[in-house]
């Protein structure tokens, strides 16, 4: 009678717990937390993908839209000029420090609510004249007989020059960027990251105490189930092993798809025009990076489930040997 219970409230009661436990745990506290994700976005792979990507023509055509005085540029060559002069290097550090402002502002840590993104307005402007010029030494001079227009920078006006043309558009970047503000309120975007940081210290919680209310039942039934320490021991295993098993064989399950639906989406014709090369196979790489880390939490938890549960049912022979020897 005493299996027959234990096995039903293990059933009905421990199983859904243990497995709770177990997927919380696999969860991982690592997917949101920010260091995580300052790894992810410092990443050289993404970065290398970054400085050859190539914009859609809509999108190059409506970043140009903003630009004021009404001048006339060709978005292809701007974002190239754009592109070969921009310090890389100086980009990568300071969307880092942007991300680690935004993610403490967001948790409530910060100081006024506004994520500073000043210094890529700064990088801009220390950079305009170098972009002017690179694009005006890719412009083709006006066709003979062509009207002079100073706006219509998509060729150099007729009676100009390249420097000309650099000076005028050069004077067009600098009023856009004069535009860009100090900083943002964190409310822009901040409520994703309060909930993800939230959401971390709920995880850790429920975790915690899921694991302990599992791990008191699961072994509490196991005493009120047997009197012998091998039959003890061999059933904690046994029942340890299903639900490691089950999380095991989730995270190898969602890690598979998963890395197969991200890299069809990167081999997808629109996205392929856009990046290609070993810009496209170090993103592919990097974004794989990103579905591991989604797995890896349940692999891991389900993993050390059911090596505990292998120990365990190893265990219990030596012991019940023990035990005979003992009886004899």
């Amino acid at each position: 009678m005493r299996k027959v219970f234990a096995s039903l409230v293990y059933a009905f009661v421990a199983l859904p717990v243990l497995l709770g436990a177990l997927f919380l745990a696999g969860a991982s506290p690592r997917l949101l937390d920010r260091d995580t994700w300052m790894d992810a976005l410092g990443d050289d792979r993404l970065w290398t993908a970054a400085r050859t990507f190539e914009p859609t023509e809509e999108g190059l055509e409506a970043a140009v839209a903003e630009l004021p005085s009404g001048v006339r540029i060709d978005p292809r060559l701007l974002w190239n000029a754009a592109r070969s002069e921009l310090p890389w290097d100086d980009l990568k550090v300071q969307t880092l420090n942007s991300f680690s402002d935004f993610w403490d502002e967001a948790r409530g840590s910060g100081n006024d609510d506004m994520v500073r993104i000043e210094p890529f307005r700064l990088i801009l402007e220390n950079r305009a004249d170098d972009i002017a010029t690179a694009y005006a030494a890719g412009l083709e001079p006006a066709p003979p007989g062509t009207a002079s227009d100073p706006m219509d920078l998509t060729v150099i006006p007729a009676g100009t020059d390249a420097k000309d043309a650099a000076r005028v558009l050069e004077a067009a970047l600098r009023e856009g960027i004069s535009r860009i503000p100090d900083s943002v309120p964190v409310e822009t975007a901040g409520s994703p990251a309060a909930r993800l940081s939230a959401a971390r210290q709920g995880l850790g919680t429920a975790s915690r105490a899921s694991i302990f209310a599992g791990a008191a039942l699961w072994i509490g039934l196991a005493f009120a189930a047997y009197g012998s320490w091998s039959r003890r021991v061999r059933w904690l295993g046994t029942t340890l092993a299903i639900p490691g098993g089950i999380v095991l064989g989730t995270g190898l399950l969602i890690r598979l798809p998963l890395e197969a639906a991200l890299t069809g989406a990167l081999r997808s014709p629109e996205l392929a025009a856009m990046l290609s090369g070993p810009a496209a196979q170090d993103l592919a790489a990097w974004v794989r990076g990103l579905a591991s880390l989604v797995s890896n939490g349940f692999i891991v938890s389900g993993g050390v489930a059911s090596v505990i549960a292998a120990i365990a049912l190893g265990a219990s022979r030596p012991i019940e040997a023990a035990e005979r020897g003992e009886d004899e």
